[in-house]
């Protein structure tokens, strides 16, 4: 079935007026996996541009710190001026940042070219001088009287800015001496920062030697394209072997994992806890996502205690797939019905997140479609290019990309439709917003990637109609799979990371001790429904988030659930939903997300908030039983 007919220019959101200048291209649509186009950036890794801007970027800061170092925090900057001064501010954290995004971009698909890492490091000790140079202005605000707070940081003048001056206000208490922390930007470099791009390197290294059955012999496979395999094979002994492969590996590297891992918890610990105050450590993240610990509280216990939703699930499915039990390897198996489509083209991928974006809204589906005409996914699978997926937004007035790895699962379409919902949020806010009002906190972030799977999911379901239950059952139960792994997986995550935590407070951790700690956590998730093969209690290690961003992994659960209470509202009541939906992104920052949730008919203090998303993930796992059960599957 053909594509729409498209424009021959692009859609003219003013957050993208300037695609004309940058000489976007337009693209035919193909089978061939894309890599993205970064010329409207720089013409390569190489381009003196790159380091001219980043020096242009320390120049502008030193005069700003010269302006202003003395003012701010004595309190002598009126409304005005302190909005010409944010808006500065803002201008040099959005110039020093694309060069140094740009570098990481292409890092990310050449990790072992040495050349490129060095350029990269030279770029990155820049950037965070510049960081170093204007770190003044946000802290000194922070320590900034309260008579003067209430004086100007409530100015109408500085409405857009209101959500960025009330968070510097709740981190007054955790800032050290400025010269502590301008030290501690140096330290980055080498500290955590570099535990992250060393974890990357060392893993994007790994190369596996297996033979699948559709193999005709022994390959290499990477380690995105193994666990494809350890996750969605259709063979249950495939499933097995791939994982342990993967986790075999994981063990036998685990003494440089653990080490990373406690050089990360041991830093926060005596820097952001013994130093800053934050206690417990959580906090650090739920204050940068604009929450406080009872939210966050609230949501985890919730989902704790609805673990028994995930561990019916699990038994139910042990008898469809016809096993005696769900291993820790099936957990994501798919049921493999005759004449189901396995495979997706890419084109087949856009064609199904294109159909369901238009259905919505078509001036939403119009924003999804300069995504992959304007070149800006990069979803070829390649050697030393890093594994996952992400959307990164470059700066306000700058269009954002796509990262993935596209291996043609059913899986890799709903990546893709996630990444959209990101790339389709930074654009309303880009249209809407400024460098600041559009950097959005976790709560939301994740609010538009899920609600594109559940746009793409609903869009599958009603056109997997017809008398055979088998092919709706299967992909009813794909999803919940992906939607259990959202809200249970990463809320036992974050359990293992507050207990790791807290068990590092006396010195670091041996490997066992993690592995029991894992272990521990998910097996209240797991109970009797699943059985953990035996590499598992190293799948810790796997989880590049614990070094990447601690405490990161709720966010997903809160994301999910509030996406599940906002879609509620949306079948409840269509008409109108995605003029106010689209308006509820542009918002960006502006609003705290309790306050910009509330403005959909959502209130996150409540428990029956979370709850209902419970009762929604329970009526589809009795829609799989009474599937499964016509299809003769029980």
């Amino acid at each position: 079935m053909p594509f729409r007919n498209y424009r021959t220019e692009f859609v003219p959101f003013k957050g993208f007026k300037q695609l004309s200048s940058l000489k976007l291209k337009q693209k035919n649509v193909n089978d061939e996996l894309p890599e993205w186009d970064l010329g409207f950036l720089y013409k390569s890794w190489k381009d003196p541009k790159i380091f001219t801007d980043l020096a242009k970027a320390k120049k502008a800061a030193t005069l700003f710190r010269g302006r202003y170092l003395q003012k701010v925090l004595k309190g002598k900057l009126g409304a005005l001026p302190l909005l010409k001064a944010i808006r500065e501010y803002e201008s040099i954290s959005r110039d020093a940042v694309i060069p140094y995004w740009y570098l990481y971009l292409v890092h990310s698909t050449m990790l072992d070219d040495q050349e490129l890492l060095s350029f990269f490091g030279k770029a990155e000790n820049i950037f965070s001088d510049i960081n170093k140079k204007i770190l003044f202005f946000e802290s000194d605000l922070a320590r900034t009287t309260n008579t003067y707070k209430k004086r100007v940081f409530k100015a109408n003048a500085l409405k857009e800015y209101h959500n960025f001056l009330n968070d510097l206000k709740k981190m007054k208490n955790h800032l050290l001496p400025q010269e502590q922390e301008e030290l501690l930007v140096d330290k980055n470099i080498n500290g955590n920062g570099a535990w992250k791009k060393f974890r990357e390197i060392f893993e994007g290294k790994f190369m596996f030697v297996f033979r699948a059955p559709e193999d005709a012999v022994e390959r290499a496979y990477t380690l995105s394209e193994l666990v494809r395999v350890a996750r969605k094979h259709e063979d249950y002994s495939t499933r097995y072997e791939a994982a342990e492969l993967i986790l075999k590996k994981y063990g036998s590297e685990s003494y440089v994992f653990t080490f990373i891992y406690n050089s990360v918890i041991q830093d926060m610990i005596r820097i952001d806890k013994n130093r800053r105050g934050f206690s417990p450590l959580i906090r650090t993240r739920n204050l940068s996502n604009q929450l406080n610990d009872r939210q966050v509280n609230l949501l985890l216990d919730t989902v704790t205690e609805y673990y028994e939703v995930a561990q019916r699930y699990w038994k139910l499915k042990a008898i469809i797939l016809r096993q005696d039990r769900i291993r820790s390897c099936d957990v994501y198996a798919p049921l493999v019905v005759h004449g189901a489509r396995k495979q997706y083209t890419f084109t087949e991928a856009l064609e199904l997140i294109q159909k369901a974006m238009d259905g919505f809204s078509r001036s939403y589906g119009d924003l999804f479609e300069n995504l992959y005409r304007c070149g800006l996914i990069d979803a070829r699978l390649k050697e030393s290019k890093r594994s996952g997926a992400y959307c990164a937004m470059i700066g306000a007035d700058l269009p954002s990309v796509v990262f993935m790895n596209f291996t043609g699962r059913l899986n890799d379409v709903f990546t893709l439709a996630h990444e959209a919902g990101h790339w389709i949020h930074h654009v309303l806010m880009a249209e809407n917003r400024t460098h600041i009002s559009g950097s959005v906190p976790l709560t939301t972030a994740e609010t538009a990637s899920v609600f594109n799977e559940m746009l793409l999911a609903s869009y599958i379901l009603d056109n997997l109609g017809g008398k055979d239950k088998d092919p709706v059952l299967a992909f009813l139960m794909e999803k919940i799979d992906d939607m259990f792994a959202t809200v249970f997986r990463q809320a036992a995550f974050s359990r293992f990371e507050q207990r790791v935590f807290r068990d590092s407070e006396d010195g670091p951790l041996t490997t066992e001790q993690f592995s029991d700690a894992f272990v521990g956590e998910y097996g209240k998730l797991f109970g009797t429904a699943v059985e953990m093969t035996p590499t598992f209690p190293y799948e810790w290690a796997y989880i590049p988030h614990f070094v990447n961003s601690p405490f990161y992994v709720y966010a997903y659960s809160f994301g999910e659930l509030a996406t599940i209470a906002l879609y509620r509202k949306y079948m409840e009541k269509p008409e109108g939903f995605a003029a106010r939906y689209m308006k509820f992104l542009a918002s960006g920052s502006v609003f705290e997300p309790v306050k910009l949730y509330k403005s959909m008919g959502i209130d996150i203090n409540s428990r029956k908030t979370w709850e209902s998303g419970f009762e929604y993930l329970s009526t589809l796992v009795n829609r799989v039983e009474q599937l499964a059960a016509e299809a003769g599957r029980l």
